[in-house]
């Protein structure tokens, strides 16, 4: 919790809390670096945008996010992205509008073969 301004708190932490404490940041650590990792196919101005969104603090919204990255340039049907990536329309719809913020969609006729 939070003290007021001016106010002085003292902590008393165990060894064993000290070492909790410890790894969770190191966990946090490597939750970054993951992160950076899966984005780092992207520009890193688009990087920093997918990050600010709030589903990017979801690290399985994140992932999936950045597994269907090399599907959004136009080029590929919801039918097609669900068929490749074993995912429902409602994982992909999801996920397309947690991160409409950085993702466009758009129609395209069907053009018959």
């Amino acid at each position: 919790s939070q003290g007021r301004i001016g106010e002085k708190r003292r902590v008393k932490t165990s060894a064993s809390e000290w070492s909790e404490m410890s790894s969770i940041q190191e966990d946090d650590e490597e939750n970054e670096d993951e992160t950076r990792q899966l984005l780092s196919h992207l520009a890193a101005s688009l990087r920093d945008k997918v990050t600010q969104v709030q589903a990017a603090s979801d690290e399985e919204d994140l992932r999936l996010f950045a597994k269907l990255c090399r599907y959004f340039n136009g080029k590929h049907h919801l039918e097609e992205i669900m068929y490749y990536e074993n995912i429902t329309r409602s994982q992909l719809l999801t996920i397309l509008d947690k991160f409409g913020e950085v993702v466009i969609t758009c129609t395209h006729a069907e053009v018959d073969v």
